[in-house]
């Protein structure tokens, strides 16, 4: 930011932060293989304007900044345990260290007590589970947990 302003779009944070994702798929079609195993949904992606752009300096200043905040104690303590919690990954997404990162929370959330608290993993799932092969499965899934917690 201080070499290029801060709405510079930045070539080396974008690497760093999203470079490796598509380091576990092979072969590799496009830069983004690591969104979805369907095609026709990273295609969507590629071909959305909004979409894929280079984040500027200060955005990524601003997301590491907020990663640092809500893993603070003092903000984990803050969770409510009486909030009922449900996450689903794929195993296979990079964000979510291929379910490693996903496990971790969950029993971060454990040992805070969360009460009522569900995990799903999905074999083969990559980033965007809402946009995978199998997204009625997903959908499905997500629409009867909400079932059961809505009163």
């Amino acid at each position: 930011m201080k070499l290029q302003g801060p709405s510079h779009p930045s070539v080396l944070m974008n690497a760093i932060s999203f470079g490796s994702f598509n380091r576990q798929f092979r072969p590799v079609r496009t830069a983004f293989d690591w969104l979805s195993s369907d095609e026709a949904e990273v295609d969507m992606f590629i071909a959305d304007p909004y979409c894929g752009f280079l984040c500027s300096a200060e955005f990524f200043q601003g997301l590491f900044g907020i990663l640092r905040d809500i893993h603070h104690p003092d903000h984990v303590s803050q969770i409510p345990k009486d909030k009922s919690v449900y996450i689903f990954s794929g195993d296979h997404d990079p964000v979510g260290l291929s379910g490693a990162g996903v496990k971790r929370l969950v029993q971060l959330y454990e040992q805070l007590s969360i009460k009522d608290l569900e995990m799903k993993l999905y074999p083969g799932g990559r980033h965007e589970m809402l946009n995978e092969v199998n997204r009625d499965e997903v959908t499905r899934n997500v629409i009867d947990w909400l079932e059961r917690h809505i009163s």
